[in-house]
């Protein structure tokens, strides 16, 4: 789960995912499509409903949360 970045804070993390890989050299990770993002949680996708009925569940306990970043 994942959540991803628009706006300036998306181009702005593109465009230093490509400037770090051209200065070291990087292979591989430019070559598809860059999708910046903030990894929440990873898991096994082997039985996607029950991960959907688990989120369902969990976040309906909770509001949006708004958060930010600084000094990135």
């Amino acid at each position: 789960m994942e959540f991803r970045l628009h706006g300036s804070a998306r181009e702005f993390v593109q465009e230093l995912i490509y400037d770090v890989a051209d200065k070291f050299g990087v292979r591989g990770v430019t070559r598809n499509r860059v999708v910046p993002h903030v990894s929440i949680v990873g898991f096994d996708k082997t039985d996607e409903r029950r991960i959907i009925q688990a989120i369902e569940q969990y976040g309906a306990n909770f509001d949006l949360v708004s958060f930010s970043f600084k000094d990135f």
